[in-house]
């Protein structure tokens, strides 16, 4: 299946044809229940979350070069980044996992705290080492819709002191048979739904949340960091996704008369447009890193 068709039926799955017309949100909506609106809008969200999940999630043994112990280690971050959590809750999340797997997981990503209650009865729980919180993924697709909430917040609270919190997790490589997933990051109509959802926010369109633009910059920045290291490359001249998100003017959206009550979406828009400069100036910003390594020695 070509990425147009996987696109296309991906849209049509989630009944959201009408949404992804550009110019949707400037037709007559007035026959639309609030119920059936709001339902489009879930729908939509329910897209975005699977593109970050197909495109994102690759802690996988034969879809991701990684290896099995990676991938426990991914599952028991996850976990850890949640709550602090004993050897016993840990296992019972990840049955498939042996004790030497789980482990050797723990010691490498997480510390044993030990807790006293009122009672003078000490708990042993693992938790989270601060060096893995930036390989958190707040869609990761193992969260129930509780954690996912719950992840949310913890990711809002750590936006002031911590801005990785806040972006993508840098994820291994597709392996080289699945390769051609990232091509949906360069297609035309990616670009649209990511437009779509982004402008009709600035315009506080009735078809448009702080979820689904959540979702639609999460993607971008995705998209954007594929594109600076290289992974996005193609035999053709077909323009860049920065290109096309340039000549939609996504960027001037995102620019510095964005607004938003979210902390987490204030600093993801701004890295956004540093990466977009870093592309559109690689030389400066080569520069910059040579004088960094320079100015350390």
């Amino acid at each position: 299946m070509n990425t147009s068709d996987f696109l296309i039926q991906c849209i049509q799955r989630f009944g959201v044809n009408g949404w992804a017309v550009r110019n949707f949100h400037n037709l007559q909506h007035s026959n639309l229940s609030r119920q059936l609106k709001e339902g489009i809008l879930f729908m939509c969200e329910k897209l975005f979350h699977l593109l970050i999940m197909i495109l994102g999630e690759r802690y996988q043994p034969g879809i991701g070069k990684c290896t099995l112990q990676q991938f426990y280690e991914r599952e028991i971050i996850h976990l850890l980044y949640l709550d602090n959590a004993s050897f016993a809750d840990i296992k019972e999340a990840i049955p498939h996992a042996s004790y030497k797997e789980i482990k050797e997981a723990l010691d490498r990503v997480s510390d044993l705290v030990i807790f006293t209650d009122i009672s003078n009865v000490t708990t042993e729980k693992y938790k989270l080492k601060e060096a893995f919180v930036d390989q958190i993924n707040p869609f990761y697709y193992h969260y129930s819709s509780p954690q996912y909430n719950q992840a949310g917040y913890i990711r809002r609270e750590r936006a002031s002191t911590s801005i990785t919190s806040c972006l993508p997790p840098k994820a291994p490589e597709f392996e080289d048979n699945l390769k051609p997933i990232l091509r949906i990051f360069k297609h035309p109509l990616f670009v649209q739904l990511l437009f779509n959802a982004i402008d009709r926010y600035d315009q506080r369109n009735e078809f448009s949340s702080e979820r689904l633009l959540r979702r639609a910059m999460f993607l971008m920045a995705m998209a954007l960091e594929e594109e600076l290291n290289g992974s996005l490359k193609h035999p053709t001249n077909e323009p860049s996704f920065s290109q096309q998100a340039e000549s939609l003017e996504i960027f001037k959206l995102l620019g510095s008369d964005f607004e938003s009550k979210n902390e987490t979406l204030i600093i993801l828009s701004q890295w956004i447009m540093e990466k977009f400069d870093e592309l559109k100036n690689p030389q400066r910003f080569a520069e910059i890193s040579l004088q960094d390594v320079i100015m350390q020695e």
